[in-house]
């Protein structure tokens, strides 16, 4: 049981960093394009 959770909480940070940054690339797209 603490292995999953340890586990899926890993996951869980992993997704948080890949959907900020997509955030960021997706942001910045936007301003270039209303630029």
């Amino acid at each position: 049981m603490t292995f999953n959770s340890e586990f899926l909480k890993n996951n869980i940070e992993n997704w948080k960093d890949k959907w900020d940054s997509n955030l960021e690339g997706f942001s910045s797209a936007k301003v270039c394009i209303s630029l």
